[in-house]
């Protein structure tokens, strides 16, 4: 026969376990100013894209890397679109999107984790109400208009814009050499081994946006900030200040992205990132893919700045916003196709999708499984053969769904024993505790195998978020008595007294719990 310090003891141990077993789920809690790839990037050696479809039309938005140190106007950038140029709309715009979002297997993880969490910490109320508690507070936390449409020999130009220094339009030609001639017209020149590339899209009914730069001293005035020799734009959170783009319409039925033009800077590495909204699938030309990063992330919520809103056909905050990333570097003479996507996510990723849309269901009917299991076990383990029947253990379990509070009250007073066995009830409620901790981490193993890795370090991590959790809670009391914020050089031998108290109280609270709940079961 137990004791009630002993059987104390008892629950103190199962609460051990728990913060042993079920691991710490941790979000990357740095924070970056933008997409952290975005700004590894080169202006003048990459290529930087973002891409939003919507209803059959493609919103494509190219940043214009133009070297800082040029002096004169002879670049010109030209790229193709799979389309008629009548349909084609283009603008010059300031700004480029950049994202912050959680990739879709990060959120997964933390979806599972979450489900673990809230399972053990409801199952387990109030006897681990303060460590739940103390560990969340410590939880590191329209178009410009163009000209009527032109001719010039074989070449059309259908549009144009001249904004921030740069002239862009768009143009057919009959054949390369007409678009060739036309560009020498303008002092302009195109790479050399491009005319067969160029002749190839002309079969095709593409047309072409053709970028130049006007007036480089116009064009640096838009970054007043920005020193000579410093290369690199400047990205917040929500985009960039220090880009220009070109921002091209068009109808498509699939994701596009001009990648083939590239292939004039032969084995010079030209790095791409490039962003599309939703979960899409990348078609690679030839075998790059292997070497590409493809990421499906999540955020929260975007808000575009005022100079994207046509990037975004006029939408304002969008929650949440599901987008994919693409990183890719690999010799130029690689790119021998134009960069297609599917508009559909792998099946990887749709099933994480699901999973994480339907997280709700499945802990609860995770939760109910675990919970009669949990009391089917502890009740084989714990009372004599033939005490109880299995069936009635199983529906014992079914009070778990009230918290710790509902199954010990129900197993002091629905659960029919001997009276040689009733003593056993408060041993029976902590293996139960015990066994459902064990079912939770094992699933959240079996849905997120990195978790494993966590188990050795769990207690460290929880003792070191109660322990910031009550420093945080000692801030807020301390600031609210003494009326001024706290200044750390001076208050913290007073925050680290305040801190061991609460620690203490939040201990006393736990072991008094555990005391009253084996009193109760034992009367």
């Amino acid at each position: 026969m137990y004791s009630n310090n002993r059987q104390c003891r008892h629950f103190a141990i199962a609460l051990l376990l728990f913060a042993i077993l079920v691991p710490a789920v941790t979000a990357d809690g740095m924070t970056f100013l933008g997409d952290p790839d975005m700004m590894l990037l080169q202006p003048e050696n990459d290529q930087a894209g973002a891409i939003y479809y919507e209803n059959g039309y493609e919103n494509l938005l190219l940043s214009v890397s133009l070297d800082w140190q040029q002096q004169g106007s002879q670049s010109v950038w030209i790229f193709p679109v799979p389309t008629g140029p009548q349909d084609v709309k283009i603008d010059v715009i300031g700004g480029f999107p950049t994202y912050d979002g959680t990739s879709i297997s990060d959120k997964y993880a933390m979806t599972v984790g979450t489900v673990a969490v809230a399972s053990a910490s409801y199952a387990t109320f109030p006897l681990t109400t303060p460590v739940f508690l103390l560990a969340a507070a410590g939880w590191p936390s329209g178009f410009a208009a163009g000209a009527p449409p032109s001719a010039s020999g074989d070449v059309v130009v259908w549009e144009q814009v001249d904004k921030s220094g740069l002239h862009s339009e768009v143009v057919s030609a009959k054949n390369a050499g007409a678009l060739a001639g036309y560009l020498a017209s303008k002092n302009l020149s195109l790479p050399d081994g491009s005319f067969a590339m160029l002749d190839d899209y002309i079969t095709k009914d593409y047309s072409f946006v053709v970028t130049s730069v006007e007036n480089v001293t116009k064009y640096r005035e838009q970054f007043p900030s920005r020193s000579p020799g410093i290369s690199g734009p400047v990205y917040t959170e929500s985009g960039s200040d220090d880009a220009l783009g070109v921002f091209v319409r068009f109808p498509t039925d699939r994701i596009y992205f001009p990648l083939k033009p590239t292939r004039v800077y032969g084995n010079r590495t030209v790095p791409l990132i490039l962003t599309a909204n939703g979960y899409v699938t990348p078609v690679f030309p030839g075998n790059t893919g292997s070497r590409a990063s493809v990421s499906y992330l999540e955020q929260d919520t975007y808000s575009p700045p005022a100079s994207l809103k046509d990037f975004f056909n006029g939408q304002d905050d969008k929650k949440p916003f599901a987008y994919t990333k693409i990183l890719l570097a690999v010799p130029a003479e690689e790119y021998t196709d134009d960069l297609w996507f599917d508009n559909t996510a792998p099946p990887e990723v749709s099933i994480l999708s699901r999973i994480i849309a339907c997280y709700p269901l499945i802990g609860i009917g995770l939760y109910i499984i675990f919970s009669v299991l949990a009391a089917l076990l502890a009740g084989l383990l714990v009372f004599s053969r033939g005490s109880v029947k299995p069936a009635r253990l199983l529906a014992h379990g079914l009070w778990n769904c009230m918290t710790l509070v509902g199954f010990v009250y129900a197993t002091r007073r629905y659960l029919v024993l001997p009276e040689s066995e009733k003593k056993k009830r408060a041993r029976f409620v902590g293996v139960f505790i015990v066994l459902f901790l064990v079912f939770v981490t094992a699933a959240a193993i079996a849905f997120e195998p990195s978790f494993a890795a966590l188990l050795p370090v769990s207690p460290f991590i929880i003792v070191m978020m109660i322990f910031f959790g009550m420093f945080k809670g000692a801030v807020t009391v301390f600031s609210v008595f003494t009326g001024h914020a706290v200044y750390l050089p001076y208050d913290k031998p007073v925050l680290g007294i305040m801190t061991l108290v609460g620690l203490a109280l939040a201990a006393a609270f736990c072991v008094y719990v555990a005391h009253r709940i084996v009193r109760y079961l034992n009367d």
